[in-house]
């Protein structure tokens, strides 16, 4: 009787190849590499992206730099603040 299957130097590469991809994607996902949000009490109260942008909009005080991606979560990359009200 004929085994199921055989393990080849096909199956071999493309264990390597997903091995290799899994350990790219782990050492490339450490820590954050924007910059931190002030703790300072402006930033402790922003709970909203339109709160971030009455500042760094268009136009604001500080505005956000053109490469800036559009998001809708500026927690999502940004470290909210130590002493923060919001949700986490």
């Amino acid at each position: 009787m004929k085994p199921r299957f055989s393990f080849t130097r096909r199956d071999a590469a493309f264990v390597a190849v997903v091995g290799a991809v899994l350990v790219v994607l782990a050492l490339g996902s450490g820590k954050r590499t924007t910059p931190a949000t002030p703790d300072d009490p402006p930033h402790q109260q922003a709970t909203s992206r339109a709160a971030c942008l009455g500042c760094h909009g268009k136009g604001g005080v500080r505005a956000m730099p053109k490469r800036h991606p559009k998001m809708d979560q500026c927690f999502m990359c940004h470290a909210p603040p130590a002493h923060w009200v919001g949700k986490r």
